[in-house]
Order: C-alpha cells, then structure tokens, then sequence
C-alpha cells in the first residue's frame, strides 16, 4: 500500500540522522518516504503533497549526508561544513521540517479519517503540535538576547525532537498495521482510486 516505505523512509530520514555520522541515510529516506507516498497517493489524493515534500527535502538530505561523509574522512570542501554555514543549513531544515511533517500528516488524517479510525486522525493532528513546539523552541533559542544561556535549550530540544519523531513513527506502524493486515486488524475497505477512475472509464 505504501506505508511500510514511509516508515522505513522516516526512519532512516529523521531518526538515524540525529546522529551527524549517520545522515549520510538520508537521501535513502527520502526516496524510500516518496515510494511510499506515490503508491499512497492512489488511495489519497493529497499524498501529492507530501510527495512534493520528500522531493523538496532532497538538498538538505544530500547537504547533511555529504556532511557526514566529511566526518567519516571523505576528502571534501570543510568550508562548505563551517559552524556558519552549517548553522543557516540546520535553520533552514528545522523550519523546513515543521512543512514536511504536515505535508506527511495532514494525508494521513484524511486517509484515517475517511476509514473511520477516529484515533489516529487525532494522533496525527497532535503529532503536529509537537513538532510545531519543537520548532518554536528551536527558533526562541536562537534568539540574539538568550546569548550563552541558549546551551540550556540543548537537552529540551533533544527530547522534543525525539518525542515526536518516536510519536510520528509509532502513528505511521500504527496506520500500517491497521491499513495492511486486513487479517489481524480488520479495517474498513480503502479504494483504490486508480481503479474507481477505470471502472467509470469502462461504464462510459
């Protein structure tokens, strides 16, 4: 259906790039995430969105993987790796996070919602807000003013992210589990749409 490759794309996009060495994963889970939303797109239209996302997400994923090769010893241009420029990047990817993940949601409320599961369309509006408090907090911290008090904001900021990456991960398996395995879950039919659009096109 497309669920299992959006997960394993966040996964490998979000979590595993927490860790500078390991963003090199990155563009791995972007294109995994838009396998995913391709073949989701046939059953909700406005994966569109989120499809357009995971291709907009393409130079930060291959700044950061190429950021990570630099760590690993990779021969690169370190200027392009300074604190600086590095720091504009990172501020630019958390801001373009907070688009992402309601180009991700927002489908998947949609889906959830016209399969009457009621649950995960509010696990998907509340996911949001977490990250939405993550990138306010982000933004407060790098305010001029805070000076050296903004090292505080390390740890907080590292909790929140890891609270909704673990949330929007876990309501993705949950979407999954519910969507896919009609055996164990038994969930309301989802139409296919390329096949309603073939059907009317017999029908004429």
């Amino acid at each position: 259906m497309g669920f299992g490759f959006v997960v394993l794309g966040y996964f490998f996009a979000n979590l595993m790039s927490l860790r500078s060495l390991l963003a090199f994963a990155m563009p791995i889970g972007y294109l995994l995430a838009a396998i995913g939303f391709y073949r989701l797109m046939a059953y909700e239209r406005r994966f569109l969105y989120s499809l357009i996302a995971s291709a907009c997400a393409l130079p930060f994923a291959l700044y950061f993987a190429a950021y990570s090769l630099f760590l690993l010893g990779v021969p690169l241009d370190g200027a392009w790796f300074a604190d600086g420029a590095r720091g504009v990047w990172t501020l630019l990817y958390t801001l373009f996070l907070f688009a992402f993940h309601f180009a991700l949601l927002y489908p998947v409320a949609a889906l959830c919602g016209q399969t009457g599961l009621p649950a995960l369309v509010a696990g998907a509006w509340r996911n949001l807000i977490f990250v939405g408090v993550f990138t306010a907090t982000f933004l407060f911290s790098k305010l001029p003013f805070l000076g050296g008090a903004a090292k505080y904001f390390t740890l907080p900021l590292l909790s929140l992210r890891l609270i909704y990456i673990f949330l929007v991960t876990l309501l993705l398996w949950q979407a999954y589990r519910t969507l896919t395995d009609p055996e164990e879950n038994k969930p309301p039919e989802i139409t296919d749409r390329r096949k309603e659009k073939g059907q009317d096109a017999e029908e004429q």
